[in-house]
């Protein structure tokens, strides 16, 4: 989320069921019993009251409001929310894309996390662990996050979406933060500064343990030039 501008308010992960924080949706619940009962009986009514709670409340000055939504949490499973798509259409809310050109670099984050336990782009880490990769899975892998992107790619079409990458917003964050604002109706002109923080280095073969076997696998696919391929 972009949280520098004085115009801007982004909540960041309120959805996520394992972050309690001030303004987040576990934090809504956790406050009121009833509110509790209604998470499992009646979300999608209480997701509504909640998020307009969030987004619209009276204030003075002129903001963008939003927070950032992962694709898991809008999962048909079991606390997860698929209602929520349908109130960001309802109220008309603006929606930003973000993605990776390289699938190669989303799973090394995706894995890197899990052996690191860092989940955000921001947070420091002490050191990174280097990984071994299954060759034999990794090609599936790939086309799954492909596909994945492809897939909410078509879903959002209707909201018609900011779209960027995660490789433009590292390469030229300034002219991107530009074309964010002005999609929020938000002075262009207020100088942002990114919180991103690379957790991976640039050259696959530090991260990756077993590179010449990763490589070898890859070698004659489509995803071989994601190995040289930087950001």
């Amino acid at each position: 989320c972009i949280r520098d501008s004085p115009l801007i308010r982004c909540y960041g992960e309120v959805l996520n069921l394992r972050d309690v924080t001030e303004r987040s949706y576990p934090k809504y619940i956790g406050d009121n019993p009833a509110r509790k009962v209604r998470h499992y009986i009646a979300r999608g009514g209480l997701l509504r009251e909640y998020l307009d709670q969030l987004l619209f409340e009276k204030s003075t000055g002129n903001f963008a409001t939003g927070f950032k939504l992962m694709y898991s949490m809008t999962r048909w499973r079991p606390y997860e929310f698929p209602m929520v798509l349908r109130y960001i259409r309802q109220r008309h809310l603006p929606v930003i894309h973000l993605t990776r050109s390289n699938v190669l670099h989303t799973y090394l984050s995706r894995e890197t996390a899990k052996a690191s336990q860092v989940w955000h782009s921001q947070d420091s880490v002490a050191q990174r662990p280097k990984l071994h990769l299954r060759p034999e899975d990794i090609v599936e892998a790939l086309s799954r996050i492909e596909h994945e992107d492809q897939a909410w790619s078509a879903k959002l079409t209707p909201f018609q979406p900011l779209s960027i990458t995660y490789e433009e917003l590292t390469q030229s964050f300034d002219d991107v933060a530009a074309r964010i604002l002005s999609f929020l109706d938000v002075d262009p002109t207020v100088r942002l500064e990114s919180p991103l923080r690379k957790i991976n280095p640039k050259d696959v073969s530090q991260i990756i343990e077993n590179f010449a076997d990763v490589r070898s696998t890859l070698t004659g696919t489509r995803f071989a030039p994601l190995l040289e391929s930087g950001s």
